[in-house]
């Protein structure tokens, strides 16, 4: 019996894409990466406040700052994973990049999320690879889940996050955070699916509505 010949991969992703159905679920999917990637960016930055308030310190033999910090690196990684995952709804791989151009053009999206910001999302889930390789090398000291500067560091490095800059670290790979924020915030208000505008809209009306006394 002769299968279909456009199971599987047959058909491109762009001619798939013509179709505003389909278009518009992968904007959906779009638009969920970015509210995994921002509430993981909220988690970082309320978990680091959480991490500088002196009157929550307890004396615990640091358990408590060695949960905060790995819930720190775990919002990182999440943060890292949605991006990196927004990069592969919107680029795919090499040879899909032209058939995504629809939902491109439909997000307004220049070079951003483009496949070079995955590196360091890469690095954190092939983490065994990148320890074979530090452990080919001469030094053998490292430092690990580290939160401040990396300036004057002699030692090996493995994850770092400068918490006032934003900027994550990993091995010789720096990554700036507050630019990619900024641009997931802005992308989500963009790929806001349909159905939440209305809801938004109603409710503005709803507010305006009740300020000029017209509903109780």
């Amino acid at each position: 019996m002769q299968g279909n010949s456009n199971s599987g991969t047959d058909e491109p992703t762009g001619s798939l894409l013509a179709d505003p159905h389909i278009l518009g679920v992968f904007k959906l999917e779009v638009w969920r990466q970015c509210r995994f990637a921002l509430m993981a960016a909220a988690d970082i930055e309320a978990t680091v406040a959480e991490l500088d308030d002196d009157s929550k310190h307890v004396d615990d033999g640091g358990e408590r700052i060695m949960r905060l910090t790995e819930r720190v690196f775990f919002a990182l990684q999440s943060l890292l994973a949605a991006v990196a995952n927004l990069s592969k709804l919107l680029w795919g791989s090499k040879k899909q990049q032209p058939s995504r151009q629809p939902l491109r053009e439909a997000l307004e999206i220049g070079e951003d999320f483009s496949p070079s910001i995955r590196r360091m999302r890469d690095q954190f889930e092939h983490f065994d690879s990148e320890l074979e390789e530090w452990a080919r090398g001469a030094n053998h000291n490292y430092v690990d889940m580290n939160l401040g500067e990396v300036s004057g560091m002699s030692t090996s490095l493995l994850r770092n996050l400068d918490p006032d800059q934003l900027v994550a670290t990993f091995r010789d790979e720096q990554l700036e955070l507050k630019p990619i924020i900024a641009a997931v915030e802005a992308l989500a208000e963009r790929a806001k699916p349909d159905h939440i505008l209305r809801t938004e809209a109603a409710q503005e009306r709803l507010v305006q509505l009740r300020a000029e006394g017209w509903i109780p």
